[in-house]
């Protein structure tokens, strides 16, 4: 009978240094469900009884740990952390006490963005990330407004969408992205109705393009505009020489009638 391991106490009571071993030599073989998962279950249900350091262990070394599993791994854990330390952003604060300073805000803004994308968590835990630092216009892949994007594509609450943008995500951004993503019709139609929902302002056009609400008369008052500048400018141009005039004039070749096509 071989040797049974029981992964939720490790999780629960190992040190952190044989966690993270114990998870690399586990995850890499195994799914997501089996033994690597019972290990972050023990953690937090350590977490839960006031033992913080395999929690913090897995949120400090989260990129080499999400190598060995698929990458919603800290999200995951961040939205079922057990309250315990005086407040949900207490937890929070005390989960990621290991995690550098100056990898705070790039962390959260990943979770958000996974959170928004996966739909782990609700509303509260968008919140929750976003109080904490997560910023609302991270760009993923230099796609400016795409938490807006995701958020809508993947059918997030009005709340969440007005949570985005009242921490800065911008809606003729987002917009901008999905035309040039080719988005579906209904998901861009959608982030319009949240726009005028929450802004009460339609879709900013990028200057210098013509605009289809223009009223007919007022394109024509335009074009004409721009006509006359157009004969103002040709005439302030000082004439060319007469031996370039015959030059400026492009020469048309006559097509070589006299040849068809060859004879089969």
């Amino acid at each position: 009978m071989g040797i049974f391991k029981d992964y939720f106490k490790i999780g629960k009571t190992a040190p952190p240094e044989e966690f993270l071993k114990t998870y690399k030599s586990k995850a890499k073989n195994t799914d997501y469900n089996n033994n690597a998962s019972d290990m972050i279950a023990g953690a937090l249900k350590a977490f839960g009884e006031g033992q913080p350091t395999n929690v913090q262990a897995i949120l400090s070394h989260v990129q080499e740990l999400e190598s060995y599993n698929y990458s919603n791994m800290a999200t995951r854990v961040l939205s079922q952390l057990p309250e315990k330390f005086g407040g949900k952003d207490k937890d929070l604060e005390m989960a990621l006490a290991e995690l550098p300073e100056k990898d705070r805000k790039d962390f959260l803004s990943k979770a958000l963005y996974t959170a928004v994308n996966y739909r782990i968590g609700d509303d509260k835990f968008c919140e929750l990330l976003l109080k904490a630092g997560a910023d609302a216009n991270y760009a993923v892949g230099g796609h400016a407004g795409i938490m807006l994007v995701v958020a809508t594509c993947n059918q997030q609450s009005m709340n969440v969408i007005k949570l985005l943008h009242e921490h800065g995500a911008s809606f003729d951004d987002a917009l901008m992205t999905m035309h040039c993503q080719n988005r579906r019709n209904d998901d861009i139609e959608r982030l319009k109705f949240f726009q005028q929902k929450l802004t009460g302002a339609a879709e900013q056009k990028p200057a210098g393009l013509a605009s289809p609400d223009l009223q007919s008369d007022d394109v024509r008052v335009l074009l004409a505009e721009i006509l006359e500048q157009m004969k103002e400018i040709t005439k302030r141009l000082p004439p060319l020489p007469e031996d370039q005039q015959d030059a400026a004039q492009p020469k048309i070749k006559k097509p070589d009638v006299g040849k068809g096509y060859p004879k089969l």
